[in-house]
């Protein structure tokens, strides 16, 4: 294998690396599943992709010399191969400067819109509840409404609405 190129191995549930933090690798997925996620301050995980075989995972990190914008585990028995910082250094350098600027743009607009996805995640959740406990509400109110109407109406009422006469 290539000089900062490694095969690596990771069981289900392993991390490949913790969103915040200060490394500078990537992989690229030969099998497996890694699951990319943010976690909120209350815990609250938000997938934000799946990545597998074939896909890249980790770039972020190496493009913009920033923390690790995101969490990636393992979802199943992975096989990866691990390029160093200074093997993508070396793949850089064959790039003119016009895609390394659009690649470092495509990464800033990524990061944000994980952040925007976690903060509405995380917003959403709340709202979500709301919305739903509004709705049973209402509909639980629409339902007995409707009910009493039939009785009112002998020839459209449930059978177990009408008064047994006789």
């Amino acid at each position: 294998m290539a000089a900062g190129l490694e095969i690596v191995r990771f069981s289900a549930g392993e991390k490949l690396f913790l969103e915040g933090e200060r490394t500078y690798f990537f992989f690229i997925i030969q099998s497996g599943a890694v699951s990319i996620y943010k976690e909120s301050p209350l815990g609250e995980r938000a997938e934000l992709a799946v990545v597998g075989e074939g896909q890249a995972v980790g770039e972020f990190a190496l493009i913009d010399r920033r923390p690790r914008s995101a969490t990636a585990e393992a979802m199943n028995d992975v096989i990866a191969v691990k390029i160093s910082d200074g093997a993508y250094q070396g793949m850089l350098k064959e790039l003119p400067t016009w895609a390394q600027s659009v690649m470092e743009s495509l990464v800033a607009r990524l990061r944000m819109a994980n952040d925007i996805i976690m903060e509405r995640n995380t917003v959403d959740t709340q709202v979500q509840n709301d919305y739903m406990t509004s709705q049973f509400e209402q509909k639980a109110k629409t339902s007995i409404e409707i009910e009493k109407d039939f009785a009112k109406i002998p020839e459209l009422a449930p059978p177990t609405l009408l008064k047994k006469t006789g």
